[in-house]
């Protein structure tokens, strides 16, 4: 589940109590951030929940795979702007990190992204986006 988790420069309260209680409901927790110059202070964040207690389940990491043909139509997407939406300023990182209810940090509390992405090697390559049709 993905909902608009408003922005982090003016609303980091806000987006701390959504956060918290989300995590009361789903087993991962994420927030996510994208520049979007329309919005206040130029940036709009996304709050991920998941349920389920494999260690792949972060959203850091993308689960389902686009086809090549699907991604080499996207104009604003592929996989490293997927993993970049999840690097936040260290304030927020600090601030949000405590609340999550997930336990995928490593030792240095970072993210294994290559261990994430060989969790979910042996899903399902086909994404059923291929099938869309992007004009």
């Amino acid at each position: 589940v993905c909902t608009q988790g408003e922005c982090f420069w003016i609303n980091l309260d806000l987006i701390s109590d959504v956060v918290a209680c989300c995590g009361d409901i789903f087993d991962s927790v994420e927030y996510a951030s994208a520049m979007v110059p329309t919005y206040p202070c130029g940036q709009v964040g996304f709050i991920f929940g998941r349920k389920g207690k494999e260690k792949s389940f972060s959203c850091r990491v993308p689960v389902r795979k686009a086809g090549k043909s699907l991604e080499s139509r996207l104009k604003l997407y592929n996989t490293a702007v997927h993993k970049a939406a999840f690097v936040l300023p260290k304030y927020v990182e600090e601030r949000l990190a405590p609340l999550y209810p997930q336990v995928y940090h490593s030792v240095n509390n970072e993210y294994d992204y290559e261990e994430m992405q060989n969790d979910v090697e042996d899903m399902e390559d086909d994404c059923f986006l291929n099938k869309c049709t992007i004009s």
